[in-house]
């Protein structure tokens, strides 16, 4: 039995009309990406192309996020929350379904 294959010229029709909505959703990550890179400088120059570098990347920005904020504390208390909300979530999710499934049983 063969598998009936889309012609190329179809198929890459297809990828050609995706593209712009690839381009679309990647766009802030490039953009959020680009604006960390940049220095104060030319961050705030009026006449800057907001789409390149024009003066080299730095790491400042991570630098000072890391070390002068308490983000790694803010991180570490939302892995916290998001941990525990979701163990009782399944913990209470799994009572729930094997009561439900007793209950089932008892009424049969």
């Amino acid at each position: 039995m063969t598998v009936a294959r889309r012609p190329l010229l179809k198929r890459v029709l297809i990828h050609l009309g995706l593209l712009p909505f690839l381009i679309f959703a990647l766009f802030p990550f490039y953009h959020m990406t680009l604006t960390s890179l940049k220095k104060d400088r030319e961050l705030y120059d009026r006449h800057a192309v907001p789409l390149i570098i024009k003066q080299g990347p730095t790491l400042e920005h991570y630098s000072k996020l890391l070390w002068e904020t308490e983000f790694l504390t803010w991180t570490k208390n939302s892995l916290m929350v998001t941990i525990l909300a979701t163990g009782i979530s399944a913990r209470w999710r799994g009572s729930a379904s094997s009561a439900s499934a007793a209950s089932a049983r008892a009424s049969s």
